[in-house]
């Protein structure tokens, strides 16, 4: 009898060591079960999993749990699939990035280290050691005053109709230098 090698043995995947960038799309498809993947993922704050994330996705800025948040590379997305499921451990980094106690964090851009793993049964970040607010934050929308003066008083408090020569004024309340 011959025995003649058709293929070779499919080769595990290569896990690797060192920690590497990843966006949510490129964790979810480094995901390998059983191996803990040393990682840098940057995504939005989307929600949070009450219980298991086809029937506990909670999306939106009034997530009731604290314990994990959702990320995605869509800030609008509401499918969990399209999302990594990242546990926050008790302590700081909980405290920062839970949407419990900080609903602002709805669709903020965010950059966490931690181990691609096993999480609710489904690709998570786990063994979050870091975090780092990404993208702009801060200014949302700006609103100007209206450039109408309303009162206008000068350095001895009487008011007048406008300013005709430099010095100290009171304009709408506030102290103002005219050169």
């Amino acid at each position: 009898v011959k025995v003649e090698v058709v293929g070779e043995e499919p080769e595990e995947p290569e896990v690797p060591t060192e920690t590497q960038n990843y966006t949510v799309t490129e964790a979810l498809a480094a995901y390998v079960d059983g191996q803990q993947i040393p990682a840098i993922v940057t995504g939005y704050i989307v929600g949070a999993v009450n219980s298991a994330p086809e029937t506990g996705s909670q999306f939106g800025a009034d997530a009731t749990i604290a314990t994990n948040i959702l990320i995605s590379d869509n800030a609008e997305t509401l499918d969990y699939t399209e999302c990594l499921i990242v546990q926050l451990p008790s302590g700081d980094i909980r405290s920062a990035l839970n949407l419990v106690d900080n609903p602002g964090n709805y669709k903020k851009q965010v950059k966490i280290t931690g181990s691609i793993e096993k999480y609710f049964k489904v690709a998570g970040l786990k063994s979050v050691t870091a975090y780092e607010f990404t993208g702009v934050t801060g200014i949302i929308d700006v609103i100007g005053e209206s450039n109408a003066v309303k009162t206008i008083f000068d350095i001895t408090g009487r008011r007048i109709d406008n300013i005709t020569r430099p010095g100290i004024y009171i304009v709408n309340g506030k102290k103002v230098l005219v050169k």
